[in-house]
């Protein structure tokens, strides 16, 4: 029996959506030229690397053009929308205080006593 056509084809990619936000807030928080590895766990040992934020979101909407699911115009739809939102949510939505002293000891001081294993508690 012949298997399902995708009904996804010509439609904007929601994946490359989400990765192209994903990477459009992050590369306003730490700068779009942050190079990093990750992996998976469907694949153990695999290691892929990146030159910056957007470079994986590209990628991850490049799979999708391989696995047959969307054609290239909706990959491009799919990330433009996706940074256009990302970059709505930054200068919009987003805010990132500068960290102050008082900040950083208040952290260190709950990372420091928080016991392991603790379960957190409900304040009545």
């Amino acid at each position: 029996m012949p298997k399902p056509v995708s009904r996804v084809w010509g439609r904007r990619g929601d994946e490359e959506l989400l990765s192209g936000a994903a990477a459009a807030v992050l590369a306003h928080i730490f700068g779009d030229d942050v190079a990093f590895v990750t992996s998976s766990d469907g694949l153990p040992g695999v290691f892929r690397s990146f030159d910056s934020f957007s470079d994986a979101a590209a990628e991850a909407g490049r799979s999708r053009i391989y696995g047959g699911i969307h054609f290239e115009f909706s990959n491009q739809q799919g990330l433009a929308s996706g940074h256009a939102i990302g970059a709505h949510i930054s200068t919009n939505l987003l805010q990132v205080p500068e960290p102050t002293c008082g900040t950083l000891i208040i952290i260190a001081a709950m990372t420091l006593l928080r016991r392991p294993g603790a379960r957190p508690r409900a304040v009545p």
